[in-house]
């Protein structure tokens, strides 16, 4: 969530009953529809409930390993202690993919991406021609920066003109070993 998302709001009681709080969220901005968060809610939850992040009754603020629910109410110098503490291979996916050179100083080992639609709209011999912010460096395809590997996915939509010419929608399978 971006901060300043409204999460809840408040319900106006009916006549005979009680106040209520009604949770909801709206992914996508201004006008999109409202989703109930609770399916969400109830994977973190089985999330930390999983052998990888098990709580162990540490404070969520002082805790050396923190379950996932800890980690998105930790500030973010928090994140970057935990991160450069932990050696163990990471993988990072960030929706932008021209952060590749703060998310590298990281030790970060593979990043996947998107955001670009691989430019969308192509044509032969140029570059591509609309291409939104924080994605107009690395647009498609495999890059390196350091020790920190990026993939960039094209996906498989279009934004604002439903069009993609020399664009090839793309989804794509990795296996880590």
């Amino acid at each position: 969530m971006i901060g300043g998302t409204v999460i809840g709001r408040v319900g106006r009681p009916a006549a005979a009953a009680a106040a209520r709080l009604t949770f909801s969220i709206r992914p996508a901005g201004k006008g999109a529809p409202k989703i109930d968060p609770k399916p969400i809610l109830d994977g973190w939850v089985a999330l930390e409930d999983s052998a990888i992040f098990k709580a162990k009754g540490e404070n969520p603020f002082l805790a050396t390993s923190p379950t996932a629910g800890q980690a998105l109410l930790e500030s973010k110098s928090q994140l970057e202690q935990q991160v450069l503490r932990d050696r163990e291979p990471m993988l990072l996916m960030s929706h932008e993919p021209d952060v590749l050179p703060e998310i590298a100083s990281y030790g970060v080992d593979l990043m996947l991406s998107g955001h670009t639609h691989g430019g969308q709209i192509r044509f032969p011999f140029v570059p591509p021609l609309f291409l939104p912010r924080f994605g107009r460096i690395y647009v498609e395809g495999m890059f390196r920066l350091g020790n920190t590997q990026m993939y960039v996915n094209r996906g498989i939509g279009a934004v604002g003109i439903p069009v993609r010419l020399n664009c090839r929608p793309e989804i794509t399978q990795f296996t880590l070993i």
